[in-house]
C-alpha cells in the first residue's frame, strides 16, 4: 500500500468529529465497512448488539450502522434499546440488511431507525446516505444550541422585565402615597385659610376696595388649590390598584355624580338631563363613577359665560360596548387642542378656564384600563361632545 492510498484512508481533519460505530457481525463486512467509511471518518467495529450498547456507553458516537441479523441482540431491537435512553433517542441510525420484505423495514422504522440500505449495495450510496445523516444530525445540534442560547437570552430578559416591572410599581406606589400624604396633609390647613379668606371678604365689604380685592383673590386662590387637591386625590385613586370589575348600573353612576356636584351644578346654575336609559356595564364602579364626574366638572369649569351651562346625558350600545355620551353647550375645544387635552398635565395657576389638567386624562385612563376607549367631538363655539366607549354587561347586550 503506498503512502498516499494510506493517507486517503486516514479521516479528513475536518471530519474527525464525526464518530460512527459499525454493527456487524460478519468479519469481512466489517471490515469494508470499516476501511470505507475510515478514509472520511472516525469509525469502531463491534461484533453485536449487547457490545454496541457498551461500546456507546463508553463512548457516544454521532452516527450508528447496524446489521439487522446479529447474534444475541438483532438490530432493531438494539434499535429499541437506543431509542428508549434519552441520551441515545436522537442518535442516527442506518440499518443493513440483505432480506427484502417491506415488512422487516416497516418493522426497523416502527423501532426508530432512520435509514435502511440494502444488501448488496454501492459504496457511493452508503457514503452518500451517511452524509446525509450526519450533516442533519451536525444541523439538530446547532439548532439545539442556538434555542438553547435563545432561550437563554430570553431568560435574562425575562428577569429584567419583571425587575423593571417591579421597580416601577413600586415607584408608582410610592408616587401615590406621596400624592395621597402630601393632599390630605394640604387640605386641612387650606380649609382654615380658605374659612379665614371668607371671612375677611365678608369683614372688608364696605372696606377699601385694594384690601377687598385682595381678601378676594386669596379666597378665590384657596378654593383653587382645594379643588386641585380633590383632583390629585381622585388621580391617585385611579390609579391605584387593580380595577374590580362587575356589573355598573350606569343610571345609578350618573345620579352619584349629580348629587356630588350638586352645589357646583347649583352655583353655576346649571342643567344635567339624562336623555332615555342607560345601560349597565362591566367595570368599575367607582373608577367609572370618577371619569363621569371629571367630564360634567369640565364642562362646568369651562362653561361659555355668555349661557347658562346646559348638559346631556345619553348613550346608544351595539356590537358588545355602551357608547357613553356628554354633551355640554360650552365654548367648544379647537381641533388642533381635542388630543392634547386627554394629557396629564398640572396648572398651579388657576388661570383660564379653571382646569387641573388631570380631568380628562383621568377619563382616557379608565376606558383605556376596560379595553374602551375616549374621544371628543367639538367645534369652536357649539359646544363638546365626549364619548365613553364602555364593555356592556353580558345581561344588556343587544
Amino acid at each position: 500500500m503506498g503512502a498516499s492510498e494510506e493517507a486517503g484512508r486516514r479521516p479528513s481533519a475536518g471530519a474527525e468529529a464525526a464518530q460512527i460505530l459499525v454493527v456487524e457481525d460478519d468479519p469481512a463486512l466489517a471490515r469494508f465497512l470499516t476501511r470505507a467509511l475510515g478514509r472520511h471518518w472516525t469509525v469502531r467495529a463491534v461484533g453485536d448488539g449487547e457490545e454496541a450498547l457498551a461500546a456507546i456507553a463508553a463512548k457516544p458516537v454521532d452516527l450508528l450502522i447496524s446489521d439487522v441479523m446479529l447474534p444475541r441482540m438483532d438490530g432493531i431491537d438494539l434499535v429499541r434499546r437506543l431509542r428508549r435512553s434519552p441520551s441515545t433517542r436522537d442518535l442516527p441510525v442506518l440499518l443493513l440488511t440483505a432480506r427484502t420484505e417491506l415488512s422487516v423495514r416497516l418493522e426497523g422504522f416502527e423501532a426508530g431507525a432512520d435509514d435502511f440500505l440494502v444488501k448488496p449495495f454501492a459504496t457511493s450510496e452508503l457514503l452518500a446516505r451517511v452524509r446525509v445523516h450526519l450533516s442533519l444530525r451536525a444541523a439538530r445540534r446547532e439548532l439545539a444550541c442556538r434555542a438553547q442560547a435563545l432561550e437563554a437570552r430570553v431568560e435574562a430578559q425575562v428577569r429584567d422585565l419583571k425587575w423593571q416591572q417591579a421597580q416601577l410599581v413600586r415607584a408608582n406606589r410610592e408616587l401615590q402615597d406621596l400624592i395621597t400624604i402630601v393632599s390630605h396633609d394640604l387640605k386641612s390647613p387650606l380649609v382654615s385659610v380658605q374659612g379665614f379668606a371668607d371671612l375677611l371678604v365678608a369683614g372688608l365689604e364696605d372696606g377699601p376696595e385694594t384690601l377687598r380685592h385682595a381678601a378676594e383673590r386669596i379666597a378665590y386662590n384657596a378654593r383653587w388649590m382645594h379643588a386641585l387637591l380633590e383632583r390629585l386625590l381622585a388621580f391617585a385613586r385611579v390609579r391605584a390598584g387593580t380595577p374590580e370589575e362587575g356589573r355598573v348600573d350606569l343610571e345609578q353612576v350618573v345620579d352619584g355624580v349629580r348629587e356630588r356636584l350638586a352645589d357646583l351644578l347649583l352655583s353655576e346654575g346649571a342643567s344635567l338631563r339624562v336623555a332615555g336609559r342607560l345601560p349597565a356595564v362591566r367595570g368599575d364602579a367607582f373608577r367609572i363613577g370618577e371619569a363621569v364626574a371629571n367630564v360634567i366638572e369640565n364642562a362646568l369649569r369651562h362653561r361659555d359665560a355668555r349661557r347658562a351651562p346646559e348638559i346631556e346625558v345619553f348613550a346608544s350600545c351595539g356590537e358588545g360596548w355602551a357608547d357613553l355620551v356628554v354633551r355640554d353647550n360650552g365654548p367648544g375645544i379647537p381641533e388642533e387642542a381635542r388630543e392634547r387635552v386627554f394629557q396629564p398635565t398640572i396648572r398651579l395657576d388657576g388661570g383660564a378656564g379653571r382646569g387641573t389638567g388631570l380631568g380628562l386624562y383621568i377619563v382616557r385612563r379608565v376606558t383605556e384600563d376596560l379595553g374602551g376607549q375616549a374621544w371628543i367631538e367639538s367645534r369652536a363655539g357649539e359646544g363638546t361632545t365626549v364619548h365613553m366607549k364602555l364593555p356592556l354587561w353580558e345581561e344588556a347586550r343587544p
